[in-house]
């Protein structure tokens, strides 16, 4: 895999570390920057192929996505992510303040299929890869030449299956509330994996284990997988309520919740495509599959 360089912008040292947690288990070169006039400095020797940045933040020259933009269209091209919550007393007005948000979009070709992603001359998620392969693993067990070779019949054919998720009635949700005086959390979680959760959230906020307490209710329900997955609004949630908390200089509880309708495209889901399943027969079989996976959060 080539090397991508991605440089996160932000001053918050929690949101650094929750952002170099995901990026680095895929193997990216990351760089840190707290402020915006270091992080240009970088920016002016080139190479980044992604910053990621808080749309608030602002340098002694002005608004850092002002900033950006000058510098992508001097550079010619440059891949920028800005991170932009909305808070709000309800959720109405929370949505209200996501719409005023305007995203100009670069419309790229479509690619619809997993078996498209890997044909000759597919469009390219990241142009630098070269290809749309994520990872390539092969797995070998027993002997199945010999097993082919002695078996009476064989049967080559192909299977396509639909897109397959675990969609829970209730929505996602999740409750954290910041308590200054022990620089502790409780985070009320719908999910199935409370003691992961509080570990990562130690981790990302470098507190010890017992600061963080994951409650997790008793009639969660059912998830068959994405229950037990950590979600970026388990980390989002926390830090507002420790950030909005120190401002107020008072807890204030933070709430997060994803309708079920919205768990379409939220959740994680995966789609299995054996592409080929050649000579198989009752006990030696040989498959080739092909899996599109999506992890997405509203």
């Amino acid at each position: 895999m080539p090397d991508v360089r991605i440089l996160v912008i932000d001053d918050d040292e929690a949101s650094r570390r929750a952002l170099q947690l995901i990026l680095d288990s895929d193997g990216w070169l990351i760089e840190m920057a707290a402020l915006p006039d270091d992080a240009l400095a970088k920016l002016a020797g080139g190479g980044w192929n992604l910053v990621i940045t808080n749309v608030s933040m602002s340098s002694l020259s002005g608004p850092l996505f002002a900033l950006l933009k000058e510098l992508a269209e001097a550079k010619g091209s440059l891949r920028v992510l800005f991170l932009v919550p909305a808070v709000a007393e309800s959720r109405a007005l929370a949505e209200d303040a996501r719409d005023l948000v305007e995203v100009e979009y670069e419309v790229l070709p479509v690619v619809a299929t997993a078996a498209a992603a890997l044909a000759p001359g597919a469009s390219l998620v990241y142009e630098e890869l070269g290809d749309n392969i994520a990872a390539h693993i092969i797995q070998r067990v027993g002997h199945p030449e010999r097993a082919f070779a002695s078996a009476d019949h064989t049967l080559r054919e192909t299977f396509r299956v639909m897109r397959g998720g675990s969609h829970s009635m209730e929505g996602r949700a999740v409750v954290a509330r910041y308590d200054e005086a022990l620089d502790s959390f409780t985070v009320w979680d719908a999910t199935q994996a409370p003691h992961a959760i509080r570990a990562i959230l130690a981790y990302l906020f470098d507190l010890p284990e017992h600061r963080v307490r994951v409650i997790a209710p008793p009639d969660v329900g059912g998830g068959l997988g994405p229950k037990t997955s950590f979600y970026p609004e388990e980390a989002l949630v926390c830090w507002l309520a420790r950030r909005l908390s120190l401002i107020r200089r008072s807890p204030l509880p933070i709430s997060s919740l994803t309708p079920p309708w919205r768990e379409l495209f939220a959740t994680s889901t995966i789609r299995a495509r054996p592409g080929s399943w050649p000579r198989a027969w009752v006990t030696p079989w040989d498959l080739m599959a092909v899996f599109e996976t999506q992890r997405a959060s509203d």
